[in-house]
């Protein structure tokens, strides 16, 4: 199941021409018939398929994503409306039908198509992984931006610190979290609302955010509040080797399995959906 979108044109740009515009964009993977966007840092995907002489390009999106994959679509979808001039014809449920385009359309009839999807899913049995849906955006924001957010630890504006990748993660127990892997002995910028810190060692140990916070105490730590980190962080200074000893030893085994964004859906989706359900039965 997936979104799909469909342009037109009065005076429709060569094939060439709009292949071109795509492969320029960040995240462009050009293939015969098709351009495909691929995010690795976010793990977002979607693509515009231009087949030989089918005229413009079709944009699809797949749908049980959790609502990040729309967000980042669409970032690509308004400049190339725009650049070329386009309208669009849009004949999902709750979508613009035919004529202009606008961001608040495309994600009124994509988050309803893949509310469907969600619906689908559960009629089907699936086993659904969810987070609430602000993790699911702190994680997606947060690796959107994070080699930008590097790049300014390697500047003059901040001192040095490591902005690791924020995971998703899944426990033994089915229980899904949020974490990033840390050495434990170099200066690191994270996000505030993380879940677990991963640290080295033969055997897979974890501190929580609460425990790191207390261990460190207010002397290792500071918000990071420079205008370029779009998100709410924390930059911890490298801790001394005391420091980093007692972290170590307060870490606790745990085993975690890293998942990939198109398989963590938005809870409160999720449970709304359900609750639906339920109340028709």
């Amino acid at each position: 199941m997936s979104y799909e979108l469909f342009f037109r044109s009065a005076d429709a740009p060569p094939r060439r021409a709009l292949i071109d515009w795509l492969a320029a964009r960040p995240f462009a993977h050009v293939h015969p018939e098709r351009v495909v966007f691929e995010n690795e840092a976010t793990g977002v995907y979607f693509a515009f398929d231009c087949q030989e002489g089918a005229g413009l390009p079709t944009f699809s999106l797949g749908y049980l994503r959790s609502h990040v994959f729309g967000l980042e679509a669409e970032l690509t979808l308004s400049p190339f409306v725009a650049h070329f001039g386009l309208e669009i014809s849009d004949p999902q449920m709750e979508g613009m039908g035919e004529g202009p385009y606008s961001p608040e359309g495309f994600l009124r009839g994509w988050n309803a198509g893949n509310r469907a999807g969600y619906e689908v899913a559960l009629d089907e049995g699936a086993e659904l992984w969810s987070l609430p849906r602000e993790a699911n955006h702190l994680v997606w924001a947060w690796n959107f931006a994070r080699e930008r957010t590097q790049a300014l630890f390697e500047g003059a504006d901040l001192p040095p610190a490591y902005v690791p990748t924020a995971l998703l993660l899944l426990d033994a127990e089915g229980d899904l979290a949020t974490g990033v892997s840390w050495t434990a002995d170099l200066p690191l910028c994270f996000p505030t609302g993380i879940d677990w810190f991963l640290l080295p060692g033969e055997e897979a140990r974890v501190l929580s955010r609460s425990v790191l916070m207390e261990l460190i105490k207010a002397e290792l730590h500071w918000p990071a509040t420079h205008a370029g980190i779009g998100t709410p962080s924390v930059v911890i200074d490298a801790p001394s080797p005391a420091v980093r000893e007692r972290l170590l030893a307060f870490a606790a085994p745990k085993q975690f399995m890293r998942l990939t964004a198109d398989r963590v859906l938005d809870r409160e989706l999720v449970e709304a959906v359900r609750a639906r359900k339920e109340g028709r039965a």
